[in-house]
């Protein structure tokens, strides 16, 4: 209670009042700007918390409004909701960056219907899948590490990702909002902080708790 008093308080000081802002992301907008993602098929909602349904990604939300000295920047700006200490010019590309946790699962095996694995987790590659096809390079990740896929423009698609167990399978996974459905970029990209995507392993454990196979 004493920690809400405290944060009203610093609001009010700094002239800035919840009616002032709008929710965006992790954060909030002035009520002069405007809250932008850089997704065009996200059905995600504003507040972004993670789910293991969906992807949690850094530099997803944004305030877009006139750089008003912030940063020189040919075109707009775009501020972090939850720190508006961040602000970067807006562009057309973006550079993305995939992040896996090491895991241990019960994983599909290749081929074999209705047949699972016990294995960990050891890498992620970029996999063609549900709506698109990574035609890019072979691009292969260990776990608990950046994996730096390049950079996208706007309105290009995200590859979706295999994760490769420590047997040697992999099993691929769309990373989209919906079943089937991949990433696509918006024209709202911030040009020099990179978009973090958080692959959750948790979501290709789509097997029985108990592994059907030892392989």
């Amino acid at each position: 209670m004493i920690g809400r008093l405290i944060l009203v308080v610093a609001a009010l000081a700094g002239g800035v009042s919840c009616s002032d802002t709008i929710t965006c992301g992790r954060g909030r907008c002035p009520s002069d700007s405007r809250c932008v993602n850089v997704f065009t098929n996200t059905s995600r909602k504003n507040e972004g918390y993670s789910t293991k349904l969906l992807p949690n990604v850094d530099g997803e939300w944004w305030c877009e409004a006139p750089c008003a000295g912030k940063q020189t920047c040919s075109g707009l700006c775009l501020t972090d909701p939850a720190d508006d200490n961040v602000t970067v010019c807006e562009s057309t590309s973006a550079e993305v960056i995939y992040f896996a946790p090491s895991a241990r699962l019960n994983v599909p095996v290749s081929g074999v219907p209705g047949v699972c694995v016990s294995a960990d987790i050891v890498e992620l590659s970029m996999a063609s899948s549900c709506d698109q096809t990574w035609g890019g390079a072979a691009i292969t990740c260990p776990t608990d590490a950046d994996c730096k896929i390049g950079r996208f423009n706007a309105g290009q698609t995200l590859p979706d990702v295999g994760l490769v167990s420590s047997t040697g399978r992999t099993t691929a996974e769309c990373l989209g909002i919906k079943s089937g459905e991949s990433l696509h970029l918006s024209s709202t990209l911030p040009a020099t902080k990179p978009i973090r995507v958080y692959v959750m392993p948790e979501r290709f454990a789509n097997c029985p708790t108990t592994p059907t196979s030892g392989l």
